[in-house]
């Protein structure tokens, strides 16, 4: 469709309702019938002319979105794996060290001061770099006969996964585990 066609066509489309509504207040005849009849024969091969003209550019616009979601898709996938591989070691290592720290920490406040307990509580912090935990509680089935019953039974994991959270895995149901599952977020710098 030529480029003059369209301006035609937007600015015909701005004013076509009140030439409609002025043109036919009623329809009161076969007269008025059969003229409103063309005006909808008009207006449906307007509307067609337009679905012509922008559909292909809208196909278009939308094979191009498909290819550039896939290419991201793609692009994305090892750096994710890489990070899903690392997450979990890092927040390890991390838990290990808070570990540590309280161990040498109790030992210090009960008088059984070691050269190590002292050297890991001196030791730096390693520098996170946009790097920061979050801790997640879940729990697990250690014994189910000791699960009570009706409160749990079909075990309701929302519920259950709920109380990990709001207790921040401090919760006491029999025969649930509830335990902390680190993970990490890294924000770019």
């Amino acid at each position: 469709m030529p480029e003059t066609n369209i301006k035609e066509l937007k600015e015909k489309a701005l004013t076509i309702i009140e030439k409609v509504k002025g043109t036919f207040p009623e329809i009161e005849d076969n007269e008025t019938f059969e003229k409103a009849n063309k005006a909808l024969v008009y207006i449906a091969n307007r509307l067609a002319e337009i679905d012509d003209h922008v559909d292909p550019i809208i196909d278009k616009a939308n094979k191009t979105h498909k290819e550039a979601l896939a290419l991201k898709r793609e692009m994305r996938e090892p750096w994710l794996e890489a990070k899903l591989y690392l997450n979990p070691m890092v927040a390890r290592y991390l838990r290990e060290l808070a570990e540590k720290k309280k161990e040498a920490e109790a030992k210090i406040a009960f008088g059984d001061e070691t050269p190590e307990s002292k050297e890991i509580l001196e030791k730096p912090e390693p520098e996170m770099m946009g790097t920061y935990v979050i801790p997640g509680y879940k729990y697990r089935i250690v014994d189910e006969k000791l699960v009570p019953f009706p409160e749990y039974w079909i075990i309701d994991e929302k519920k259950l996964g709920k109380m990990a959270r709001e207790s921040k895995g401090k919760a006491k149901v029999p025969g649930v585990e509830f335990y902390s599952e680190d993970s990490t977020r890294t924000r770019k710098q």
